[in-house]
């Protein structure tokens, strides 16, 4: 019983010190964010009520909430994998366009030609495939090339990006129409609200249901030992025997299929067409997301519900107070930069503790 108790002691004293840090670092944000606000000749009293009001004043904000959530949610469950295996996947805008652009056509292909009950998780499987097979690009160029995935994942973006710019705007097209997007999607093709007169969606509760999905992934499987134990040493992983090319190739693959689907989500549940700018930044948005969330399904959804509550909540302060939609952005960057200071300054902290000055350099003490 004894050794029971001290290791939930242990948990709970564990859980408490990795989330002292991102709570801290948002209260800070906040109270910078206040100064901005006061600086800008507006109460931030006010200004923060409204923003809390605008996320949660109506079962309408809420949802909006949630729409704004859940495509944030996917692609940071998507980079959460990825960094824990050290592959910076940093091109979910373009995975997640790829998505939606391969769930689009699938779409528009088979109209109402298969009930919803089928079409509708077709669609998600073409989605989620549609942003691995982009994300399968990098995974050969950083295997096979040694092309940082940087680099190339931010580049992909690029290329995705006019790639669908010039399908919508040409063959993809709505016939007759003048805006670059395309035809609306039939009734069969879209995943269903559950609640009228909002766009709270089922979309929701697949993105609610991968969060212990990619926990059990992470920590309770050989794969997931795998990709954590690349991300803890490179070197000793493959001493291990642990084929770190490979677990760092399916990390991108499946990070990237998770911003695909949230392409194909966000296509069939709320804008029911493709067109240019659907993703709302989500897939830069993931990125402070997986950072705050410490990497942790459960950790990363909670950071999804506070940017998704700033984006919104930012929206009302911006027609209440006219507050410049700016400090919002700098609250997510304060945010982030704090996070990634309080986890580097232990580090450096315990790095300088084992150096002495020796008048011209430093030299390593001896235990």
């Amino acid at each position: 019983m004894e050794l029971g108790s001290s290791k939930i002691k242990e948990g709970l004293k564990s859980a408490i010190s990795s989330s002292a840090i991102p709570i801290i670092s948002v209260l800070i944000a906040l109270a910078i964010g206040a100064i901005l606000i006061l600086i800008a000749g507006i109460n931030p009293i006010d200004a923060y009520t409204t923003l809390f009001m605008g996320a949660f004043g109506s079962i309408y904000d809420f949802s909006e909430v949630l729409a704004r959530l859940t495509p944030i949610l996917l692609i940071g469950l998507g980079y959460s994998l990825a960094y824990r295996c050290r592959a910076i996947n940093l091109g979910g805008e373009g995975q997640f366009y790829m998505g939606a652009l391969l769930g689009t056509v699938l779409a528009l292909a088979l109209g109402d030609k298969l009930p919803s009950v089928i079409l509708v998780p077709l669609l998600l499987i073409a989605g989620f495939f549609g942003g691995a097979i982009w994300g399968a690009v990098a995974a050969f160029l950083k295997v096979k090339l040694d092309v940082h995935e940087v680099l190339s994942t931010i580049l992909l973006n690029y290329i995705a990006y006019n790639f669908v710019g010039y399908l919508v705007l040409y063959p993809l097209k709505e016939p007759g129409g003048y805006v670059a997007w395309t035809s609306i999607l039939s009734s069969s093709a879209l995943i269903p609200r559950l609640i009228f007169g909002t766009r709270f969606h089922a979309g929701v509760l697949v993105a609610l249901a991968l969060i212990p999905i990619m926990y059990v992934l992470l920590w309770k499987t050989s794969f997931g030992y795998e990709i954590r134990a690349v991300g803890y040493g490179l070197r000793a992983s493959r001493y291990a025997g642990i084929k770190t090319s490979r677990s760092i190739a399916y990390s991108l693959i499946l990070s990237a299929g998770f911003a695909g689907l949230a392409g194909i989500v966000e296509v069939t549940a709320i804008q029911q067409r493709l067109y240019m700018g659907i993703t709302r930044d989500a897939g830069w948005n993931a990125v402070p997301v997986a950072y705050l969330g410490k990497l942790h399904p459960f950790g990363v959804a909670l950071a999804s519900l506070l940017f998704a509550v700033l984006l919104v909540g930012g929206d009302a302060m911006q027609r209440v107070y006219r507050v410049p939609v700016w400090i919002v952005f700098a609250i997510q960057g304060i945010v982030l930069i704090l996070v990634l200071v309080g986890e580097v300054f232990p580090r450096l902290r315990a790095w300088g503790r084992g150096l002495k000055w020796h008048g011209k350099y430093f030299l390593v003490k001896r235990s």
